[in-house]
């Protein structure tokens, strides 16, 4: 079997793979099944339709946390999201990017770090390598790269210190619904 075949044969197996993924009815099907290629799902975690994924492990999500609709996971250099945790509608997460300067242009992974009750808005960016400590909160339409601190709230392109939050009380997010479409 050529080189070329191989990677052929493995993208299409990942895209039955978001197929059925999708198809699954609520978010308890959709966490048995990404428990079953070897993630690490937390209960009561709420994963929204249209998940799109580019590798389908290297995951770990926190419980009572919720993935909305059209999120896309790079998880090819690992993705850790705590409890409680919410990535809203149509973020996108990469843990891997390419060495610009590099000749052969390589891969190079780098883990993304969610911590818990942390909450993304619609529309954000996060970056390779970034890490997002408890209780913080990223604005919408925000491009994060680096770091953010506890209970600090980021917003812009890039995205940049706006202010601490209040402390963040302990709540339990509940947003497992069977067919969540918005």
């Amino acid at each position: 079997m050529s080189g070329w075949f191989k990677v052929q044969f493995g993208l299409f197996a990942i895209f039955v793979y978001q197929v059925v993924l999708n198809v699954l009815p609520g978010s308890a099907a959709r966490a048995l099944w990404l428990r079953m290629v070897g993630n690490a799902v937390g209960a009561n975690v709420g994963l929204h339709s249209w998940l799109r994924l580019t590798w389908p492990t290297r995951m770990e999500i926190g419980e009572n946390s919720t993935i909305n609709f059209g999120v896309f996971l790079d998880s090819r250099g690992g993705i850790r999201v705590g409890a409680n945790t919410m990535i809203g509608h149509k973020c996108s997460v990469y843990s891997a990017t390419h060495d610009l300067d590099s000749g052969e242009f390589e891969t190079v992974k780098k883990p993304v770090l969610i911590g818990s009750n942390v909450v993304i808005f619609p529309h954000s960016l996060v970056m390779p390598g970034t890490v997002i400590a408890d209780g913080a909160v990223i604005l919408p339409g925000s491009v994060v790269s680096g770091q953010v601190g506890a209970n600090q709230i980021f917003g812009g392109v890039p995205a940049k210190y706006i202010r601490d939050r209040n402390p963040v009380q302990m709540y339990k997010l509940d947003y497992t619904f069977w067919f969540p479409n918005s």
